[in-house]
């Protein structure tokens, strides 16, 4: 199983630091806004906070500047406090930011805070709906507590919402793996690696599930 949580904890983060980086608005000067929201480490974290200190931004525009720094620290520091700190700043300044809280989930959920996971991708879900990540999410923290029916529940949605991504068909296979369901597993990782052809561990998945079956 270790090849499953390496797999899907990298295609998880990847969804998590994408989807921080908004438009922050044409007041700010404009290396800092790019800087910010398109660059990395330290020099992103420096323009994120010189947005901020700028008082050019409030409301909603702030929390953005929050989100995006939040990103950096947890993506290219692995500083999952601080991130946690920036996206509860981005929730006080706008409780209805769906992005802040999955975020926050994801942070979460790499501290193996899966409850508290659970609950941020829940709110995240309820204010935008039609939002799949968070299903994706939160059907992997129900797999990591063995709730595999839950993790499938949501796999399925992420993936009625978009079938085009890759990691709900991955969660839904390795609980349907875990299940005993080895046909629907197997059906779940092809797809899996028709969609990322070049992820290593759906081959070795497709390899495994088909022995497993020919071993019944």
């Amino acid at each position: 199983m270790n090849g499953i949580k390496a797999c899907c904890a990298s295609i998880l983060f990847a969804a998590a630091a994408t989807l921080a980086f908004l438009p922050l608005g044409a007041a700010a000067p404009a290396d800092d806004a790019h800087t910010c929201s398109k660059g990395f480490g330290d020099d992103a974290i420096a323009a994120c906070t010189d947005l901020l200190a700028s008082g050019r931004y409030e409301g909603h525009g702030a929390a953005a500047v929050h989100v995006a720094r939040g990103s950096h620290y947890s993506r290219a520091k692995g500083n999952l406090d601080r991130a946690i700190a920036d996206y509860d700043e981005a929730i006080r300044l706008d409780p209805k930011y769906a992005l802040a809280y999955y975020n926050r989930g994801y942070a979460w959920r790499a501290k193996g805070e899966l409850d508290r996971a659970i609950a941020d991708y829940s709110e995240a879900i309820r204010l935008d709906p039609k939002y799949p990540e968070p299903y994706t999410n939160r059907s992997y923290a129900w797999r990591a507590k063995g709730e595999h029916d839950r993790a499938i529940a949501d796999a399925d949605e992420a993936i009625r919402i978009n079938p085009k991504l890759a990691a709900p068909y991955w969660n839904r296979a390795a609980s349907w793996e875990a299940k005993r369901d080895l046909q629907k597993a197997l059906s779940d990782y092809k797809t899996f690696s028709e969609l990322l052809p070049m992820a290593p561990d759906g081959r070795r998945s497709i390899e495994r599930v088909t022995k497993a079956l020919a071993a019944q």
